[in-house]
């Protein structure tokens, strides 16, 4: 690499010598629209650009349709078309250092800067699907940053690509990725009659994504986006309540409780965003690197879920969870596909932020998830940046940049922030800090 930085970028399109079949796409993969995925991953250290992109032609060649483009079918479904039409990679050699990242400056208000620009939408046949952009500091550090529209990859389909390209980058078994949804979408087009989406349908998903932030601007409270760590010794009462089995319910229940410790409505609400893949079986695998996402609603009393132990409200989360299964999810989505043909019903995202509007707390769990498991030979990412979601009781639990540490990402209003990041809030929050014995003088 040349030792002379500069600010203007080199752009160029990535092609991998394959093609692969035409995609279709699903109603789970076009609800959103064309709503852009962003994320920015960060190491100190200085990545090769040159080697990153000849292992990113070994994804391509994984998963064609990542450098294919939208275009509408013979009979009006919306598809991409995997000729290796091109991904977008931006280099950019940036002067200084590259930035430092904690919880007070996450780095999502220069998300567009790493990631992609500031476009919001793919809006041609023309357009690569994927744009990827690669920064590199003249005093150190690497910024990876990738945007895609929500149709070809949703948070958690970003991290697995993520986590595949830096496999093969070290020449590492690659884990399945699993595209086929021909059951799917024949099960969509039975359940509807036939779908017939095109780019114009396409509009009118967008100008519903206009809708609802207007509606969501209208409704907001003044919030603040606030990032709290937590590590297992702090959670060890809540995970000592149950079985580990049930860990992502107690968190849930705990997460609920805290949030809503100074809420005095008598009726509470917890939607919980869920990975459909398992319950969708057979129409798609667990590999499934496709859109598949639903929600679930645990509806409590204050009472019920103040006063009784943190393990009975985790049973309550868990037997609305379980009330979910591939029956009553498969049926759920045909009617969703109908909704859909007719350009009628709500959107998930509306679903939950709505219910979050009305007070409600939304969880998001992303443990589990290869979030930081992103390794080009220089070890785990230092911070990924990811935009905040101002929707005041919307929690993203995720992994953090150190194993056996948890970020709770979260919106808040001036008031339950200020409680939240109090002592008697950090406390309620991570109670086995209370454990933990007093540095001494």
């Amino acid at each position: 690499m040349s030792a002379h930085f500069k600010t203007k970028p080199s752009c160029q399109l990535i092609h991998a010598g394959v093609c692969g079949e035409d995609v279709p796409l699903s109603v789970f993969d076009q609800e959103y629209g064309m709503q852009i995925t962003r994320r920015a991953y960060a190491w100190n250290a200085t990545l090769d650009p040159e080697a990153l992109r000849r292992s990113l032609r070994l994804l391509i060649r994984r998963l064609p349709r990542l450098a294919g483009r939208l275009v509408s079918g013979r009979d009006g479904g919306l598809r991409i078309v995997c000729a290796d039409q091109g991904l977008e990679l931006m280099v950019v050699e940036a002067p200084g250092a590259m930035p430092h990242f904690d919880l007070d400056d996450t780095g999502s208000s220069r998300l567009s800067e790493w990631a992609g620009g500031r476009a919001n939408a793919v809006t041609g046949e023309r357009e690569p699907l994927l744009r990827l952009q690669i920064t590199v500091f003249a005093g150190g550090g690497t910024i990876v940053g990738l945007a895609a529209p929500h149709l070809l990859a949703d948070a958690g389909t970003l991290s697995r690509l993520m986590h595949a390209w830096s496999l093969l980058h070290r020449g590492e078994p690659c884990p399945p990725l699993c595209e086929d949804r021909r059951a799917l979408i024949a099960f969509e087009r039975e359940a509807a009659g036939g779908l017939s989406r095109s780019w114009v349908q396409l509009a009118r998903a967008e100008l519903r994504s206009v809708r609802f932030v207007a509606r969501v601007l209208s409704r907001l409270p003044r919030v603040s986006s606030h990032v709290f760590e937590i590590d297992e010794q702090d959670l060890a009462p809540v995970l000592e309540a149950g079985a580990p089995k049930l860990a992502h319910d107690l968190i849930s229940a705990h997460v609920w409780r805290t949030l809503t410790a100074t809420d005095q409505r008598p009726e509470l609400e917890l939607t919980s965003v869920l990975n459909l893949r398992s319950r969708l079986a057979p129409l798609v695998s667990r590999d499934y690197v496709g859109n598949a996402v639903g929600h679930a609603v645990c509806r409590l009393t204050r009472a019920e879920l103040h006063d009784r132990s943190v393990a009975e409200v985790a049973a309550s989360i868990r037997d609305v969870r379980r009330g979910l299964d591939s029956e009553s999810v498969q049926a759920a989505h045909a009617a969703h596909c109908v909704d859909w043909k007719q350009g009628t019903g709500l959107l998930l995202r509306d679903k939950t932020s709505d219910q979050c509007l009305r007070g409600g707390v939304c969880f998001n769990s992303e443990v589990g998830s290869p979030l930081y498991d992103v390794d080009f030979g220089a070890g785990r990412p230092v911070w990924v940046v990811r935009p905040d979601f101002p929707i005041p009781g919307f929690v993203l639990w995720s992994p953090s940049p150190t194993v056996g540490r948890y970020h709770m990402r979260v919106s808040l209003p001036p008031d339950q922030a200020r409680w939240l990041s109090s002592t008697e809030g950090q406390l309620m929050l991570a109670p086995g800090r209370a454990r933990q014995p007093k540095a001494s003088n």
